[in-house]
């Protein structure tokens, strides 16, 4: 897989946490504190520049599944 379609991967995923953040109403600090974490991870999550650790993204999930 080249870097463009690893980046092109990377970006969609995010965006889709930003859409599930923002359709919760909620900021990226709250989800931050909810799930332990900074809120620069969420950022760089959601801006397509890291994929979370597997604790993380379980939490992401849970939360945006109850709302």
């Amino acid at each position: 897989m080249n870097k463009r379609a690893i980046r092109g991967f990377l970006e969609m995923y995010g965006n889709n946490y930003r859409e599930k953040r923002e359709k919760a109403k909620l900021k990226q600090i709250e989800v931050a504190k909810i799930i332990g974490c900074s809120q620069a991870i969420i950022g760089h999550i959601e801006c397509g520049y890291m994929l979370p650790p597997e604790n993380i993204e379980k939490a992401l999930n849970e939360i945006y599944e109850e709302i």
